[in-house]
C-alpha cells in the first residue's frame, strides 16, 4: 500500500494535520514501512487504532495533533479492548532533529534522545519496523540500521504521520513487513566498511541479524531472496557474501 499524504498549498502557516494508516491494524509480529520525506519535516511513528473517533468533532480545526491536550479526552474516548495495558498511545520520530516523542494521553509524554538518532531531510527515506513480539520499533535511514528508538511496546498500533503547513510524505506500508524489515537488517549488516574484501561469513551475518529477533533458518531465506534479486552476492564461496553497491 503506498499513501502520499500533504498538507496546505498556502495560507496560515499554523495549519496542521495528522493521517493514520487506520485500515493496516498491528497487533502481534514484525511489520515494516518506510516514509519517504518529499518535503518539510514531518513527524511519523505510531498511533493506537482508532475506529470508534468521532470525527464530526474535528470539523473546521487547522490543528490536528496527537500531542494536542484539548484532544487527549477524545482519543481515550475511542480506546479498544485491543489497546491493551500498554501507556504509549502515540510514539512519533521527529524528522527535525531524530528524537523520539510518546504520550499516553494521560499527562506522562516525553521528547526523549535514543542512541543513534540522526534527524532527515528531504530525499531521505526513513524505515520502521515495529516487533510487537519483543514490543520495540527500529528506525532506519536510507537503508541503514540507526537504532532502537523505543521498547516497551504493546497492544495495537497503526502507522501515522503528522504533518504541518507545506509538508509532504510519502507513505509505503509493505504487506510482507517483516520480510521487508529483515532485508533492511542483512543490507545495513552487509554496508559496513570494515567488511573485508571476501566479505562476511553467514553465520556472522546470521548472528547480527538474529539479534532483532529473526531465527537463522529466516535470516538465510531472506539472504538467498536478496541473492536471487541482485542486491547481495557471494564471493571468495557461498558462505562469504558482500552488499552489491
Amino acid at each position: 500500500t503506498t499513501v502520499t499524504v500533504t498538507i496546505g498549498e498556502g495560507g496560515d502557516d499554523d495549519t496542521r494535520g495528522a493521517a493514520i494508516a487506520s485500515n493496516y491494524v498491528m497487533d502481534s509480529g514484525i511489520h515494516y514501512a518506510e516514509f519517504s520525506i518529499i518535503y518539510g519535516q514531518p513527524k511519523i511513528g505510531i498511533v493506537r487504532p482508532m475506529p470508534n473517533l468521532d470525527l464530526t468533532r474535528f470539523v473546521g480545526r487547522r490543528r490536528i495533533s496527537f500531542f494536542d491536550h484539548q484532544l487527549h479526552g477524545d482519543f481515550l474516548a475511542a480506546r479498544t479492548d485491543e489497546w491493551g495495558v500498554g501507556n504509549v498511545h502515540v510514539c512519533h520520530y521527529v524528522s527535525s532533529s531524530g528524537r523520539m516523542f510518546w504520550t499516553n494521553w494521560e499527562g506522562d509524554e516525553a521528547m526523549e534522545p535514543w542512541v543513534g538518532m540522526q534527524d532527515c531531510k528531504p530525499g531521505d527515506t526513513i524505515g520502521m519496523m515495529l516487533n510487537l513480539d519483543r514490543g520495540t520499533v527500529t528506525v532506519f535511514k536510507n537503508d541503514r540500521r540507526l537504532g532502537v528508538m523505543k521498547s516497551e511496546l504493546s497492544g495495537s498500533y497503526c502507522w501515522q504521520v503528522e504533518v504541518e503547513e507545506h509538508d509532504i510524505v510519502g507513505i509505503s506500508i509493505e504487506s510482507g513487513g517483516a520480510r521487508n524489515s529483515l532485508d533492511a537488517i542483512v543490507i545495513d549488516v552487509l554496508r559496513n566498511p570494515n567488511i573485508p574484501l571476501e566479505g562476511m561469513h553467514i553465520n556472522d551475518i546470521v548472528g547480527q541479524a538474529s539479534q532483532e529477533g529473526f531465527s537463522e533458518v529466516v535470516i538465510r531465506s531472506a539472504m538467498a531472496n536478496l541473492v536471487n534479486e541482485w542486491r547481495i552476492y557471494s564471493t571468495v564461496d557461498e558462505d562469504h557474501y558482500q552488499y552489491a553497491e
